[in-house]
């Protein structure tokens, strides 16, 4: 999640600020009749993590507030010893195929729910 990278010592996006986005980006995304999935991965970077949790809370309620499906995966994943090992042996943020096939585990079963929004 680049909203939760660190440039010069903070936060790329405060928290606050990543919040209106998200808000302003599904008013939009409603007014075009777009359907919206949000999930946040974990990468290969305990901290960064940490900071993906905390906003992961918050957009889990904002999403629930515009009605929009947010899956849950970033603890699923990061509890995931397949996940994190394809996630550290390729790039730090992207897994193998393997890998993909664990996220997509946990995405399936909502896919009908998503695409009738």
């Amino acid at each position: 999640m680049i909203d939760t990278m660190h440039d010069n010592g903070g936060p790329r996006v405060r928290l606050a600020e990543s919040s209106a986005n998200l808000d302003s980006m599904l008013a939009q995304a409603a007014e075009r009749d777009w359907s919206v999935l949000m999930l946040a991965p974990p990468i290969a970077d305990a901290e960064h993590n940490a900071r993906t949790a905390a906003l992961d809370e918050r957009f889990t309620r904002i999403c629930a507030a515009s009605d929009v499906p947010y899956l849950r995966v970033h603890q699923p994943l990061c509890d995931n010893v397949l996940w994190t090992a394809e996630v550290c042996e390729g790039d730090g943020a992207h897994p193998g195929a393997a890998g993909y096939d664990e996220i997509t585990a946990l995405i399936a079963p909502y896919r009908r729910e998503w695409l009738s929004y």
